[in-house]
């Protein structure tokens, strides 16, 4: 792993204006970012090497010695520029998160929202880098996804796809630094800094790096705790599986008729169907949408009403026409009251027919 490291550095060098001017020069930053208490990988993203095989999790020890960096005998609790979000726990948590729900995806994008003091943090550890060129340095958030996704391909066997159906959203709050940000909202002149991204990038971009100097530490001081992760939730988009239903029999609501917390009719059309769908894709749920809708106390006769089911973060989506039949004639065999018809997956393209038969198709109804 150290040869990876140290094959990653060389190239980075040997691109004009991107990186360091000699490996001594690069060492010798990479040192001055160590004595901060920077996490390997932090060293790597202000070392400018770019995110490939040398970003790994659990690579500390080999991006030390590659870069000649002596183990401190007191090491900073936690890196104060990433404030511990490139730490492995997050990736394992990622991978073992995936794997207990059993995806049957191959490609995941991962998204990343980090504690806003971490780009005030990051405006900080570039000023000490002082012999480097105009390059900015890894972002950290591009560096987080990188390493998630490093680990999950390895655990996992997925690959990363850019705006793909699955999604693992990664949140990071820290309190501690939560404050880290409000002395650009106090800035004699140019704009402030709200409590938004944008906000906090543009601010930074309108401070000089004398103004910056005088209002942050640089390096920033080590947090005594490391960034949480708030939340991770991984979602998938929908699946739609669609038909025609009937109802055989009265006080059948289309969806659960609730009034008031108390249920009016003890069945509806969307659970009887939706439920054996939602188990079939494993989903979190799902919704059921008519083209059109009748009353409870009226039954759906002829050739049925058109529908569809949306299953919400579903985990199996390779389901096959034999499944689907295979609902449809449990229906029937068991009496079900609600019968379907040309139950079939669709797409979310497909769906538009029903919605816009709902309101501009003509219908035609009997009542005896």
């Amino acid at each position: 792993m150290a040869d990876v490291v140290a094959a990653a550095l060389a190239a980075s060098i040997a691109r004009p204006g991107t990186a360091y001017a000699s490996i001594e020069q690069a060492k010798e930053a990479a040192a001055t970012l160590a004595a901060t208490g920077a996490c390997a990988l932090c060293v790597l993203r202000f070392l400018r090497v770019p995110l490939g095989p040398a970003y790994q999790d659990d690579a500390a020890a080999a991006i030390r010695e590659a870069l000649g960096i002596a183990a401190s005998d007191d090491p900073a609790p936690v890196c104060p520029a990433c404030l511990g979000t490139l730490g492995p726990d997050v990736a394992r948590r990622a991978a073992a998160e995936f794997k207990s729900q059993c995806y049957d995806t191959t490609a995941v994008t991962v998204a990343v929202e980090l504690p806003k003091s971490v780009y005030v943090r990051h405006r900080a550890m570039q000023l000490l880098c002082t012999a480097a060129p105009a390059a900015p340095a890894i972002d950290v958030k591009d560096a987080v996804r990188h390493v998630v996704l490093q680990r999950l391909a390895a655990e996992c066997d997925v690959v990363a796809a850019i705006d793909g159906e699955m999604r693992i959203e990664i949140t990071f709050s820290h309190a501690e630094t939560a404050d880290d940000h409000q002395f650009l909202a106090k800035r004699p002149h140019g704009p402030g800094a709200g409590d938004t991204k944008s906000a906090i990038v543009a601010a930074l971009a309108a401070c000089s790096d004398d103004e910056f100097r005088a209002r942050f530490p640089c390096p920033p001081p080590a947090p005594a705790s490391a960034a949480v992760v708030s939340s991770m939730v991984l979602r998938r988009a929908s699946v739609f599986v669609g038909g025609r239903y009937l109802k055989l029999e009265r006080n059948i609501s289309q969806t659960p008729f609730i009034v008031e917390g108390r249920r009016v009719t003890e069945h509806s059309v969307a659970e009887i169907i939706g439920e054996p769908l939602m188990a079939l894709t494993r989903s979190d749920s799902y919704n059921l949408v008519g083209s059109g809708r009748e009353d409870a106390d009226v039954r759906m006769l002829g050739d049925g009403r058109p529908f569809y089911i949306e299953c919400i973060n579903p985990r199996t989506t390779q389901v096959s026409p034999a499944q689907i039949e295979a609902v449809e004639a449990a229906l029937r065999e068991r009496g079900s009251p609600v019968q379907v018809r040309r139950l079939q997956m669709i797409t979310a393209a497909d769906t538009s027919i029903i919605k816009d038969g709902e309101e501009n198709k003509s219908k035609r109804y009997c009542a005896l």
